[in-house]
């Protein structure tokens, strides 16, 4: 989950700022009925800068799984780019990669940022941007909305 104040983003701070897309909860199950897998994967940097509680960013995301049906959530909390699993390196991508015995190349990864988009493709994965403040080029795929992503990834199934 990302906000943008003054086009700067920003992670919630409490659980009352959270927002999922619209369609989010519908798209996930469509997709995981399609036979995929579904994870997060999320930078939170403010935990090392001392900006954010591990314990608040914990309760944010544990309230964000109990609405969604994901797989498994990935968090680096790391403000260091070198770090592996920082996007946009892709090492929490390769970590579920390995647990989950993954096939990257028929996977997708959608962002809403370019950091996204990078890890996405640093891991062979295919990438589709959900149009932003951040419109990278980098992307395979560039939509609207989640919607639009989950109809990609069911056609290209």
């Amino acid at each position: 989950m990302v906000f943008y104040r003054n086009n700067t983003s920003y992670p919630p701070k409490t659980i009352n700022e959270v927002s999922l897309f619209d369609g989010v909860v519908e798209c996930i199950k469509r997709i995981k009925q399609a036979g995929f897998m579904t994870f997060i994967i999320t930078n939170q940097p403010d935990v090392e800068r001392g900006i954010s509680l591990q314990t608040n960013v914990e309760k944010i995301n544990n309230y964000i799984l109990s609405m969604i049906d994901i797989d498994k959530l990935y968090i680096c909390y790391s403000s260091d780019n070198n770090h592996p699993d920082r996007k946009p390196n892709p090492g929490m991508i390769l970590k579920a990669k390995k647990e989950y015995n993954l096939d990257l190349t028929k996977s997708f990864v959608i962002g809403d940022r370019s950091s996204d988009i990078i890890a996405g493709r640093n891991s062979g994965c295919k990438t589709i941007l959900i149009a932003s403040s951040d419109n990278s080029k980098l992307s395979d795929y560039t939509v609207e909305n989640i919607n639009q992503a989950t109809s990609i990834i069911l056609e290209t199934n």
